[in-house]
């Protein structure tokens, strides 16, 4: 399996030499897309993940590199010119050429000519634009919350995943976060590290309530209701609410987040585990509750998405005075939307008459060109 620090040895030795993104945008399967990968976004990447995933696109990359890094020196280059390495990225990409490439390089112009199948072709996130957790990010996750709620001392349980661990095994179209666990126990029947017989907000009982009958289960439900019909999804809304990333920011359980303990630690916590996470499942759309949860991922998108913000705008939500926040960024990827709500266990926004043409305006926004 590839050691991502090796990769970060590469650049370092060839940036030495002169390589520069440009050079690097040659090498990188992002040119398949016409989206320039970046060396600083690749650094961070390489940083947060134990090992790439065997075979991957990024254990690619990191051929290519050692290929280029060889041949500068083998050959006895000596200029630092940008053309050189370009030259040398080019051929290092054909002689390896991405996975998701399903054609050949024409031997003539040395233009690629590449055939992607119509479901590859609706959706970029699925063919290799972010690389795939390597096989233990689910379980380094968990050994690091884990770990942590042993140091800081909680005793009141913790939650990592509301859905099925799967939905770390590929690029996400839509996360879920919500500020931490709540509740003054720890539910025997609830599990922590993920749900595997079923999501959370649709099988669980809480507050008293039947299973997926509570005010927040069912407006969590009603969101992803509205959201698959925005994005015309094929299925019915349970289908969305599976493959998408539902979590917490703080993995630790509290009564409120008021009440928790030690908590700027654990914030700093959940900006480490989320500054690891996003990259690698790169969702189009994440969704919070909360204004602390929205301030850290304003700065966690940009940061470890390498996305620049585009626009932000304010909706009102028909209740009262209370708006909606969206957030657009550009990333490598493509557009990222992050949008903020009252939190929905209090401010009952879906099915509400009263807020239904405010929420259809805002999904509509949400999903728009998606």
């Amino acid at each position: 399996m590839a050691d991502p620090k090796k990769s970060l040895k590469l650049l370092r030795a060839l940036t030495d030499l002169g390589f520069t993104d440009e050079a690097f945008a040659h090498l990188h399967h992002f040119r398949l897309t016409n989206k320039k990968a970046l060396i600083s976004a690749h650094r961070y990447y390489c940083e947060k993940i134990l090992i790439f995933q065997p075979g991957g696109e990024n254990e690619l990359v990191q051929q290519r590199l050692d290929m280029v890094l060889r041949a500068y020196r083998s050959g006895g280059f000596q200029s630092k010119d940008s053309s050189v390495f370009c030259a040398l990225a080019d051929a290092a990409f054909y002689e390896l050429p991405p996975i998701v490439m399903n054609g050949q390089v024409n031997s003539g112009g040395g233009k690629k000519e590449v055939e992607l199948g119509s479901e590859e072709r609706s959706d970029k996130r699925a063919i290799g634009l972010a690389e795939s957790p390597s096989p233990s990010l689910f379980d380094e996750c968990v050994r690091q919350i884990e770990a942590t709620y042993l140091d800081l001392g909680y005793g009141l349980g913790w939650r990592f995943l509301n859905v099925s661990k799967n939905v770390l095994n590929s690029p996400v179209k839509i996360a879920f976060i919500t500020i931490n666990p709540g509740g003054e126990v720890i539910p025997s029947d609830h599990p922590d590290a993920s749900c595997e017989n079923g999501l959370s907000h649709l099988v669980e009982s809480w507050d008293g309530m039947p299973p997926g009958q509570s005010t927040l289960q069912l407006q969590v439900q009603g969101l992803f209701r509205a959201l698959a019909q925005g994005l015309k999804f094929h299925g019915p809304f349970e289908d969305l609410m599976a493959g998408s990333l539902i979590s917490q920011f703080i993995p630790f359980r509290s009564p409120t987040v008021s009440a928790l303990p030690r908590k700027e630690e654990s914030i700093e916590f959940g900006r480490s585990l989320w500054g690891r996470i996003l990259p690698i499942v790169s969702p189009t759309i994440i969704v919070c509750l909360g204004r602390e949860v929205q301030r850290e991922l304003r700065t966690l998108i940009q940061n470890s998405m390498d996305a620049s913000e585009k626009s932000s705008r304010s909706y009102e939500t028909g209740w009262g005075q209370y708006k909606a926040d969206l957030d657009e960024y550009d990333s490598p990827l493509g557009p990222v939307r992050l949008l903020y709500l009252p939190h929905l266990s209090r401010y009952q926004l879906f099915g509400n008459p009263k807020c239904s043409q405010n929420i259809q305006n805002l999904i509509e926004a949400v999903c728009e060109g998606l």
